[in-house]
């Protein structure tokens, strides 16, 4: 019996759409110059049946202190929202790189002979060290505590 009942509402969802198909190509036969697609027109308007594919979430930088290279030539620049530390070229004003660096950085801080950098890092009490030349992060010092 459901199986019969299923049968009918089919024929009758198809008899409804048949009719629809009919009601629009009366007014819509010749719109536009050109032929009238009942099929296309309904999936153009339709609702999605699947969600659409998330896009890419946009994460802000928060850039929060900087500090010049010894010789002048960079500037580092931490970043908290991203736990990162842009390179800016200081001569030319373009970013060069960004590394990646213990949660909410906070503040940074070049050895006297510039061969590292040092980042504090709020969120989790530590403190990374960076390789200047190579640009890349060689340590992170967890966590740093207060000594009583």
């Amino acid at each position: 019996m459901a199986l019969a009942a299923a049968g009918v509402q089919a024929a009758g969802d198809a008899a409804a759409g048949k009719e629809k198909s009919v009601t629009c190509l009366a007014c819509h036969a010749k719109a536009h110059g050109k032929p009238f697609d009942y099929e296309a027109s309904l999936a153009a308007i339709a609702h999605p049946t699947q969600l659409p594919e998330p896009e890419e979430t946009i994460r802000y930088k928060t850039p929060l202190s900087l500090a010049m290279s010894p010789d002048g030539g960079e500037l580092y620049v931490t970043c908290e929202a991203s736990d990162s530390v842009i390179v800016v070229d200081a001569d030319r004003r373009r970013r060069i790189g960004e590394i990646a660096v213990g949660g909410q950085p906070n503040g940074v801080a070049f050895h006297p002979n510039g061969r590292w950098a040092y980042v504090s890092n709020r969120l989790d009490d530590s403190v990374s060290v960076i390789d200047v030349a190579a640009r890349s992060p060689i340590n992170t010092m967890l966590p740093i505590r207060s000594f009583r």
